[in-house]
């Protein structure tokens, strides 16, 4: 439907505006669905929409109802600059906006923090049951874990997981969770030496 539409008309939602929200900075999801679909779009203005799409050659903005009526009569009678908009749209999602582009975006800040110093620093870190406790409100099973431990004491992740029964029996949802974690902690170790 997008890709076959001539004009698309992306309007975000708003709280607080009737029509065009002036001061709006989200950018819908459906901004960048159109422009993998190779579809053109008229999209209100949003504060970070330039640091997504270039405004007038990735994506056309508008600010009011008038100027939206008048941008549609204009581009419905120029179909080579829809084309044109739509084709630059589909390059910049596809160089810099696929879930593999902001994963690479994440993993490569994730790593400039040098990871290997935060993790070492945490390895010893324990955390006392109270405050575990607190976490886990909403899971019976790891309040029944909890309450085996004294009141006063303080666990480390590696003191969590060396409790864990493997394969002796089903692991539950919480020692999954510590083990990857562990896991997690392993990787980085390794990755940051």
């Amino acid at each position: 439907i997008y890709n076959a539409s001539q004009i698309n008309l992306n309007l975000h939602s708003s709280f607080t505006a009737k029509g065009v929200e002036p001061g709006g900075d989200f950018v819908n999801p459906r901004t960048f669905e159109l422009a993998a679909c190779q579809a053109f779009q008229l999209v209100d203005n949003r504060r970070y929409l330039s640091e997504c799409f270039l405004p007038g050659e990735e994506v056309v903005t508008f600010s009011s109802g008038d100027q939206l009526v008048s941008l549609i009569d204009h581009y419905l009678k120029n179909e080579e600059q829809r084309n044109r908009i739509a084709q630059n749209a589909l390059k910049r999602v596809l160089n810099e906006h696929t879930y593999e582009r902001r994963m690479e975006k994440l993993i490569g800040t994730i790593w400039e923090t040098a990871p290997g110093t935060w993790v070492r620093d945490l390895e010893q870190e324990k955390i006392p049951r109270y405050q575990m406790e607190k976490l886990a409100q909403d899971d019976p099973e790891l309040r029944e874990f909890l309450s085996s431990i004294p009141q006063d004491m303080s666990l480390s992740l590696d003191e969590v997981v060396a409790s864990i029964e493997i394969g002796k029996r089903r692991l539950k949802d919480f020692e999954t969770i510590f083990l990857l974690m562990k896991e997690f902690k392993n990787q980085f170790l390794r990755r940051s030496s």
